[in-house]
């Protein structure tokens, strides 16, 4: 239960990382700076989802199943964010001076990545939950 409660508080922290940066970028930041955090986070999460998939429950199968479903969330922010990472690695200008395109792809790629973020963070069980 330890490893799960940390490796759980570990993706929340990630998600609400990006879900910070999202709602409120830092100034002069451009969807490129925003890109390398978001490839830096997909990494981290598929090495929790690696470490979940491959961590023995032995014959707690209630264990593997909610570790296959925090591996499974993992992977799905990881996705996303590198899908925003190729959709914004090229545009440099700040936020607030994006030309058309850039601004397009920007919309986009937060649109997506905050969906996906709540929505991660919606399905992890709270820090209160309580387990069988």
């Amino acid at each position: 239960m330890f490893h799960e409660d940390r490796e759980t508080a570990e993706l929340a922290a990630t998600a609400g990382e990006m879900l910070n940066v999202l709602d409120h970028p830092p100034p002069g930041a451009s969807p490129a700076v925003l890109a390398l955090r978001w490839q830096r986070a997909a990494h981290g999460c598929r090495e929790l989802a690696n470490r979940e998939i491959l961590r023995d429950t032995g014959t707690d199968t209630a264990a593997a199943e909610r570790r296959r479903r925090l591996a499974e969330l993992a992977v799905r922010l990881a996705v996303n964010a590198e899908w925003a990472a190729v959709v914004c690695r090229t545009h440099t200008a700040p936020l607030n001076a994006l030309g058309a395109d850039a601004a397009e792809a920007w919309t986009a790629a937060r649109g997506v990545l905050h969906q996906t973020v709540t929505g991660v963070l919606s399905l992890l069980p709270s820090a209160h939950d309580t387990r069988s």
